[in-house]
C-alpha cells in the first residue's frame, strides 16, 4: 500500500505531469525519481489544484518547487500558479529539453538519467541565481 510522505515546511517539492502522453508519463516517472533520490519531497499536483490545505501549505511555504510538464502546454505549471496565485519558480519542459526518439535498447535509461540530471542541475543554478537577488530585483556579487 502507498504511504503518502507528509511534507515539511520549507522542503523542496516536485511535482510531475500526469498526462496521457508518452512525455507525460515520463514526467511523472522523473518527478517520482527525483522524490525517491532524495533530492525533493513528492507532492501531489491534483490535491493541490483541489485546494486541500496541507498540501496548499506545503506548497505555499516550500523552500522551491520543481515542476515537470511532459509538454508545451505545461499544464502542471499553469495549475500550480493558478491554485498559488503565484508563478513557479522553477519548471521545465521535457520537449523542450532535447528529448530524442529513441532507437535502440537501452537508451531510453540512459535519456531518463540524463533528463533526470538535467532537471537537478537546472533547479541548483535557478536557486543561485534567485539567491543572489534581493528583494528589489538587483543582483548581489
Amino acid at each position: 500500500m502507498f504511504e503518502k510522505k507528509r511534507t515539511s515546511t520549507g522542503s523542496v517539492l516536485v511535482i510531475g505531469c500526469s498526462g496521457c502522453t508518452r512525455c507525460g508519463h515520463m514526467a511523472h516517472d522523473l518527478a517520482s525519481d527525483i522524490a525517491t533520490d532524495g533530492f525533493a519531497e513528492p507532492a501531489c499536483l491534483a490535491a493541490i489544484g483541489a485546494g486541500y490545505d496541507q498540501d496548499m501549505k506545503a506548497a505555499q511555504h516550500a523552500r522551491g518547487i520543481i515542476v515537470i510538464d511532459g509538454c508545451d502546454k505545461a499544464c502542471a505549471r499553469k495549475m500550480l500558479e493558478k491554485a498559488m496565485g503565484r508563478p513557479m519558480m522553477h519548471a521545465c519542459v521535457l520537449t523542450d529539453l532535447d528529448m530524442k526518439v529513441m532507437d535502440g535498447e537501452g537508451e531510453e535509461e540512459s535519456l531518463f538519467a540524463d533528463l533526470k540530471r538535467t532537471i537537478k542541475i537546472r533547479y541548483a543554478q535557478n536557486r543561485m541565481l534567485m539567491s543572489s537577488m534581493c528583494d528589489c530585483g538587483c543582483v548581489r556579487g
